[in-house]
């Protein structure tokens, strides 16, 4: 575990000590923005440990690592902090992933399909379209979250959702397979009662 994050757990660990906590949140909030990118993605990370749901300063400190860091390490560790420090439908936060969702790096555009599957409202048409682009992506980790996002974003009963995922699991490998076979059961669901 690295310095950072080791901080990060003490500190959540320590209720007491809400004063330091917020010091360690606003020094990873800087750490964000440092010119090493190995600090930048160990600040990104360590703040979905530490930092409290919904802290406007850290979220949108990771919205602009997701949106315009250098390093897809840190763009990815970003997008997953996002996943748990963001509020539902956050629409900055769900724009930036969608954003995210184009990036050249599938390891980001992974983890941003698997952040939205998170932080998006269920049944946003402008997520559930992205998600539905995103199972064509060449790499199998993007199908794979995209599915599985697809099932908590979709409305249950949404034929164009189920008629993707149906297709998805026939030509898939074994991950996105199982993860389109997931969504498929509450997707679905409601058309076969």
């Amino acid at each position: 575990m690295s310095a950072l994050r080791e901080i990060a757990v003490r500190a959540r660990r320590l209720p007491e000590a809400r004063d330091s906590r917020a010091a360690i949140v606003a020094a990873l909030v800087r750490a964000v923005r440092d010119g090493d990118a190995s600090v930048r993605e160990e600040a990104a990370c360590s703040l979905r440990t530490v930092a409290d749901q919904g802290d406007k300063e850290v979220v949108a400190a990771l919205v602009r690592a997701v949106a315009d860091d250098p390093d897809w390490l840190v763009r990815e560790e970003a997008a997953c902090s996002l996943r748990v420090v963001a509020e539902l439908a956050d629409a900055g936060v769900v724009a930036a992933l969608l954003n995210a969702l184009e990036d050249a790096d599938f390891h980001v555009r992974m983890m941003a399909a698997r952040s939205l599957g998170s932080v998006a409202k269920a049944g946003d048409p402008a997520v559930v379209a992205a998600l539905l682009r995103a199972l064509a992506d060449a790499a199998d980790g993007v199908r794979e979250m995209a599915a599985g996002a697809l099932g908590v974003v979709a409305t249950p009963g949404n034929r164009e959702v189920v008629a993707a995922l149906l297709h998805v699991f026939m030509n898939a490998d074994d991950g996105v397979r199982e993860e389109a076979a997931t969504s498929l059961d509450v997707v679905a669901g409601s058309l076969a009662a």
